[in-house]
Parts: structure tokens; C-alpha cells; sequence
């Protein structure tokens, strides 16, 4: 009986959460994401945007080779992961590219994330480097 309660309560809690994201029509993405989009990926590749609104505004962009973009409500990017190949070298600062090239010459940037504090990077073969705002490395994980 604890368990079919406990269920319950997560489902709804889930139900609740889901609720926050909507499905958007590309147009109303903000033009800043949209440009973003536009000048490094296809614009007919994208298959959805998703407009999250649990504590502030996010957007999703999924594009059909399975590349997923982030936006922040402003329309920055925060994340993009490509589906397949790599991402766009003119994404990533010449600093962080050079470091990553240098370490692991047989890797390609799959993943890049902002953060306030700088930026994250996942390569081909699995590993993250963490860098700070001017792009020196701070952390590689294996």
C-alpha cells in the first residue's frame, strides 16, 4: 500500500514538473536563438522547441541528426550537444580548442556547456575538461 501511495505522490510530482515545458513553434524562439541556430546549424534540420518555464525560462532546440541545443530565456546558448561529428569549431574559443587539440589530438568537442564561472567540454572518447571564463584549464576527467 506504501508503495501504490508513493507512486501516486511521484506521479503527480512528475505530471507537475512536465507541466512547466511546452512545445513552441519555431517563430517564437528569441531571435537571438534563432540567429544562433541559423548560423551553424540547417534551419529545416530542426525537429523541436521545447520552452521550459519551471523557475525561468529555457529553451530546447532538438535537430534531426540529434543535436540538442540550450538556450537561456534570453536566447544565449548555454549547451549544445551534436547527434553526430563535432561542434562547430567556430563554437568554441580558440583557447579551449587548442588545449583540447593539444591533450587528446585524436578527440573532437562533442559537447560544450557555459557556466557563469567558464566553460565544460565532453570529447569523443568520453572525457571532460573543465575550463575557467579565459579558458585556462582547471580539471580533465577521465
Amino acid at each position: 500500500m506504501k508503495r501504490l501511495i508513493f507512486s501516486a505522490i511521484m506521479s503527480l510530482a512528475a505530471v507537475a514538473v512536465l507541466a512547466h515545458d511546452k512545445m513552441i513553434p519555431y517563430a517564437q524562439l528569441p531571435q537571438k536563438a534563432r540567429t544562433f541556430i541559423e548560423s551553424y546549424f540547417a534551419r529545416d534540420q530542426v525537429v523541436s522547441v521545447v520552452e521550459d518555464s519551471d523557475r525561468r525560462v529555457e529553451y530546447e532546440v532538438r535537430l534531426a541528426d540529434g543535436t540538442k541545443v540550450e538556450f537561456d530565456g534570453n536566447g544565449a546558448w548555454t549547451k549544445v550537444s551534436v547527434g553526430q561529428g563535432a561542434v562547430p569549431a567556430a563554437m568554441v574559443p580558440d583557447t579551449i580548442a587548442r588545449q583540447a587539440a593539444a591533450t587528446y589530438p585524436n578527440a573532437t568537442v562533442v559537447q560544450i556547456e557555459k557556466h557563469g564561472a567558464g566553460y565544460e567540454i565532453e570529447l569523443s572518447d568520453d572525457r571532460e575538461m573543465m575550463f575557467d571564463a579565459t579558458g585556462n584549464l582547471i580539471k580533465i576527467d577521465d
